[in-house]
C-alpha cells in the first residue's frame, strides 16, 4: 500500500544477536500495480465461538477480533440471541431490544472493521424444536410457537423486517450486506408437508422471509448426503428457487452435483468443510481453487477456528486453524489459517483479473487454464505457480 506502480527493489536484513553469526542481507524485488485487490470486496466468514457465535455468559475476546480484522474478516455471525420479538396479550408483536447482539457487532466496529464493509450472517435455528430460551418464537405466555403455523410465519416476518430495519438505522447494513440463515446442515425428507425435516424447514423458512421483501437474501448448507439422495434429485429445482447462497460441503464434492445444482438454477455457489486433526492444512487453499476450478465463488468456511480453544469439542478433536488465550485476549495462528488467508487473497486475485479481462474471452480461458492447473495440482507449490502466473497478468 502507498507504493506506486512500477519495480520496486530493496534488503531484509538479518541482524545477529549472538556472536560469530554474521549479519545477512536478502534482496527482494516487488512489482506494483495500479490494480487494487482491495476494491474486491467480498464476503469472509469464519465460524468462531469468541466473536461471531454469541452466548449470553461469555466475554469477546478484542484483540482476537482484531486479528481477524486484520486478515480480512468481514462477516459477523449472529446467532443465539435476543433477538426474537414478543407478543403481548392482544396479538401485537413488539421488537426485541438487541443490547447483546449489538454488543457483538460493537465489538466488531471497535476492532477496526469498516462499516462500509460489515456483513451480517443471522442465524435462526429452525431445523428442530428448540428447548433453550435462546430459540425461537413464543406466544404472549411464552410457549413455544408451532413452526409453519400462521402465528409462527407472522412472527418471523416481523421479526426479519424489525431486524432488517435496525440494521440499516444503526450500522447502515443494507439486504445486500445480510444473509440469512435459517437451518443448519440441512438434510432430509423433500419436500415434506408436514415440515418435519431441516431440508423442508429450510425452504419453508425462506419463502417466508422472501415474502417480507424479494431482495431478502438466503443462506444454505445442506449435509452432503443430501446432494445425491432421490428427494433432492427428484426436486432439486423447487429447493433451490428460493435460496441464493448454496454451501455444500466440499470434500464430497462431485462434479456431477456440481453440474446438478447449477442445472437447478443455483445462484450463488461456495463451500465448506469439517476439518479434524488429521486434515492438511494444504486443504485450506486449495478448496477455494477446487471452487473456482468448478465454476464457483472462491468463498470457503469451515468448521473451526477455535474449536479446540477450551469447548466442548476439545477431548475428541482439533478443529481448529487458530488457539485463543483468554486470559491474555490473544490469538495464535497455525498454518492451516495461513493457507485459508491465502485462499482469500488468491480469490481476489481471480475476481480482479476476470473483472478486468471480462471483454476478452481467450484472456478469459487462459485464466481458468491456471486456476485450473493450481487445482488439480493439489499441492501448495502447484498454486504458488499459478499465482504468480496469473499476478503477472495484471501488468499486462
Amino acid at each position: 500500500h502507498g507504493l506506486k506502480p512500477g519495480v520496486h527493489k530493496g534488503w531484509i536484513k538479518l541482524q545477529s544477536c549472538a556472536p560469530g553469526f554474521p549479519d545477512r542481507k536478502i534482496p527482494y524485488e516487488v512489482t506494483v500495480t495500479d490494480d487494487d485487490l482491495d476494491a474486491f470486496d467480498t464476503w469472509r466468514l469464519g465460524y468462531t465461538h469468541f466473536g461471531m457465535t454469541c452466548r449470553p455468559n461469555f466475554e469477546p475476546a478484542t484483540n482476537a477480533v482484531r486479528e481477524l480484522v486484520r486478515r480480512g474478516y468481514n462477516t459477523v455471525l449472529l446467532s443465539r440471541l435476543d433477538i426474537y420479538p414478543a407478543r403481548d396479550a392482544k396479538g401485537v408483536w413488539h421488537a426485541a431490544k438487541c443490547e447483546l447482539m449489538d454488543r457483538y457487532i460493537d465489538l466488531w466496529l471497535a476492532a477496526g472493521l469498516d462499516p462500509k464493509k460489515m456483513r451480517f450472517l443471522v442465524y435462526f435455528g429452525v431445523e428442530r424444536d428448540h428447548s433453550d430460551m435462546w430459540w425461537g418464537l413464543r406466544d404472549e405466555k411464552q410457549v413455544r410457537l408451532p413452526f409453519g403455523s400462521p402465528d409462527y410465519d407472522e412472527g418471523l416476518r416481523f421479526m426479519v423486517r424489525s431486524l432488517t430495519d435496525h440494521f440499516r438505522t444503526r450500522y447502515g447494513v443494507g439486504l445486500d450486506r445480510i444473509l440469512w440463515y435459517p437451518v443448519d446442515e440441512a438434510e432430509g425428507k423433500f419436500p415434506d408437508p408436514a415440515l418435519k425435516s431441516s431440508a423442508a424447514r429450510c425452504v419453508h423458512a425462506a419463502r417466508v422471509i422472501k415474502s417480507v421483501d424479494p431482495a431478502n437474501r438466503i443462506y444454505s448448507d445442506p449435509m452432503w448426503g443430501f446432494f445425491v439422495s432421490k428427494d433432492f434429485l427428484a426436486a432439486k429445482e423447487d429447493f433451490v428457487r428460493d435460496l441464493d447462497v448454496i454451501e455444500p460441503s466440499r470434500p464430497q464434492l462431485t462434479a456431477k452435483t456440481v453440474a446438478n445444482l447449477k442445472a437447478a438454477g443455483a445462484k450463488e455457489l461456495w463451500s465448506y468443510h469439517v476439518s479434524e486433526r488429521e486434515y492438511p492444512s494444504v486443504n485450506y487453499r486449495l478448496h477455494a481453487w477446487e471452487n473456482m476450478r468448478d465454476g464457483m465463488r472462491p468463498i470457503t468456511t469451515y468448521w473451526h477456528l477455535d474449536e479446540c480453544s477450551g469447548f466442548s469439542f476439545k477431548a475428541k478433536h482439533a478443529y481448529a486453524s487458530t488457539y485463543v488465550d483468554f486470559d491474555y485476549d490473544l490469538l495464535s495462528i497455525s498454518r492451516r489459517q495461513l493457507a485459508a488467508d491465502m485462499s482469500y487473497e488468491d480469490g481476489k486475485l481471480v475476481d480482479c483479473l476476470k473483472a478486468k479481462f471480462r471483454d476478452d474471452p481467450k484472456t478469459l480461458a487462459h485464466i481458468d487454464a491456471l486456476v485450473r492447473e493450481g487445482a488439480d495440482g493439489r499441492t501448495m507449490k502447484a498454486m504458488d505457480c499459478a499465482r504468480d502466473a496469473l499476478s503477472e497478468m495484471l501488468g499486462n
